[in-house]
């Protein structure tokens, strides 16, 4: 996927579709265009883990089972209040904007 510009306008716009919750929302804009989220990966199996550096600490995302260890996903994502925490959302604006 092409890299596009990490400038906060241009993911906004681009990422709209993500704007349902807005206060995550900006907070994943300001993340993925910080470089906050983080690809880990251990040679020599080649998999790949994933960070996000939040407000307080790093959080692990598993975006294959759009888990997050933050509590806003458990108090939030779990019990259906909002459909994703920042940290996940910013790692889904990264990844789809070639950020990582």
């Amino acid at each position: 996927m092409p890299k596009i510009s990490g400038s906060k306008e241009e993911l906004a716009s681009r990422f709209a579709h993500y704007s349902e919750h807005q206060n995550q929302f900006r907070k994943a804009i300001e993340a993925a265009s910080g470089g906050c989220v983080k690809r880990h990966t251990f040679l020599p199996s080649g998999r790949c883990i994933y960070t996000v550096v939040g407000s307080n600490t790093d959080e692990f995302i598993d975006p294959e089972k759009s888990f997050c260890s933050c509590e806003s996903y458990f108090y939030g994502v779990l019990s259906t209040k909002i459909k994703y925490c920042y940290h996940i959302l910013s790692y889904k604006i990264a990844d789809e904007s070639g950020l990582i």
